[in-house]
């Protein structure tokens, strides 16, 4: 799976531009997915108006409204606790130091807030426009910048055209949050695949202070029919 990383020293506290950075690609070098919070803010959501297709026998359920435990092999109980309804295909999320909560809604390219429990109603404005022809494309991951968490990074499908063909690359932005808006948002990193189907993306951190960057797509199941990280 290609990735992307790139050095990022944190911008000025005087708001003095971030300089461009190097970009180089690297193999093998996989991301942390959201956890068990995701799936929380996810309740009521558009996942929850929007099944997803279940194994033959087995039904599919809503997502919990109320605290629940899980199980799985890994971690033997995950309490998982159901904090804002009413996101539509939450994809990724980012906590800042005061406690604010940013969360990407994949389809409807939005980046949203939640504070003290409570999801606003307006989206953050300044996100960059995102390519919707695909279900599975749109806004996707979102990393805040480890030295100053007012530097904000995003994954999205960018729109783009090839031979008169409308579709996508997926790109990496980085912007600024300034009194409840993003500003100074640019692209910093830019796929050269072109296409009309699916290409997720995650975006993270690593000890050395680079941004480490997927790119791939949903796999599905020739046994079950269901794809790989698709949340519906």
């Amino acid at each position: 799976m290609p990735n992307a990383t790139e050095s990022a020293p944190a911008q000025g506290q005087g708001g003095a531009n971030v300089q461009p950075f190097p970009v180089r690609r690297l193999s093998g070098m996989g991301l942390l997915a959201c956890g068990c919070l995701l799936l929380a803010v996810a309740a009521a959501s558009g996942q929850a108006r929007q099944r997803t297709t279940s194994i033959s026998g087995v039904p599919a359920l809503d997502p919990p409204t109320e605290p629940v435990v899980l199980y799985s092999n890994d971690v033997p109980r995950i309490r998982v606790v159901p904090i804002v309804t009413g996101l539509s295909h939450p994809w990724g999320l980012a906590f800042r130091r005061n406690g604010d909560i940013l969360v990407t809604e994949r389809n409807a390219g939005a980046l949203r807030l939640i504070r003290d429990g409570v999801l606003d109603a307006r989206p953050v404005p300044g996100v960059p426009e995102v390519y919707k022809g695909t279900r599975l494309a749109g806004l996707m991951d979102i990393a805040l910048h480890p030295d100053d968490d007012r530097i904000v990074y995003l994954t999205y499908s960018r729109p783009a055209e090839q031979d008169g063909r409308r579709g996508a690359v997926i790109a990496l932005a980085r912007g600024r949050l300034d009194a409840g808006a993003l500003t100074e948002v640019r692209d910093i990193f830019v796929s050269e695949g072109f296409g009309r189907g699916v290409a997720a993306s995650r975006v993270t951190f690593g000890p050395d202070g680079k941004v480490y960057m997927t790119i791939g797509g949903a796999i599905r199941s020739r046994t079950t029919g269901l794809s790989a990280q698709y949340p519906v």
